[in-house]
């Protein structure tokens, strides 16, 4: 039974969009961080920023100053990619507590890819060109990291927990877990995934009720045919 569910959940979510949604917010979400490293590079490579720790700025005030700029620049497009998706009532993302994991998902996601972006303006001295490598950086960690682990899931359905796969599987999602894209992403397919997977135990459990509802009334048991105890789930 635990192998027929998984089965049926991983085809529901495959036929479904919401993966293919939380595949595009990632690539629109790569370009977000890596423009905060423009200014960056430009102020190091026109020693701008060397001037001002000479008059006696201190390294902490400065880095703290851009961490705080940045996050408030950052919530437009986290507003407005959760605005579209509540506009567009995405059942998966903006029904019941899954609007406010998706909210904290967005807050914890620019919290964490903020300082992850700002090592690599030490690297470069043109903005443009740490610009382009960040944005292929956040698109290769966060797409591949999340259709190699969703895969992986796949392959291992119906395996023992014990087995190489399973091992293999749960490890390389632990690893993922250093990189923000991945956790985005994953966030987001993960709430997509519970919705469905409630969805079908909830069809299931009806079919199975409505089953034995019909053998007790064929059976005597039972007066009306199709009495069911729980609630008919809303396709």
């Amino acid at each position: 039974m635990n192998e027929t569910n998984n089965m049926l959940s991983t085809e529901f979510i495959l036929q479904g969009s919401d993966v293919v949604i939380s595949i595009f917010i990632i690539v629109a979400m790569s370009f977000v961080p890596a423009s905060f490293t423009l200014f960056l590079v430009y102020e190091r490579a026109t020693k701008s920023k060397h001037i001002q720790y000479i008059n006696g700025l201190y390294p902490l005030i400065y880095w703290l100053t851009n961490f705080v700029w940045d996050l408030l620049n950052y919530l437009l497009p986290a507003a407005c990619v959760i605005v579209i998706l509540r506009l567009f009532n995405v059942p998966a993302y903006v029904e019941g507590e899954n609007f406010l994991a998706v909210i904290s998902l967005f807050l914890m996601y620019g919290w964490s890819i903020i300082p992850v972006m700002y090592p690599f303006s030490f690297r470069f001295t043109e903005p443009s060109n740490a610009y382009i490598f960040l944005i292929v950086i956040n698109l290769f960690s966060g797409i591949t990291c999340i259709y190699t682990s969703f895969f992986l899931e796949i392959f291992a359905l119906g395996s023992p927990a014990t087995s190489k796969l399973s091992i293999i599987t749960r490890t390389m999602k632990k690893i993922f877990k250093i990189f923000p894209n991945y956790c985005l992403g994953r966030g987001l397919i993960d709430i997509a995934y519970n919705v469905s997977r409630d969805i079908i135990k909830q069809k299931l459990l009806f079919c199975i009720v409505m089953r034995n509802d019909y053998k007790n009334y064929l059976s005597g048991r039972n007066d009306r045919p199709y009495q069911l105890h729980i609630n008919q789930p809303q396709y």
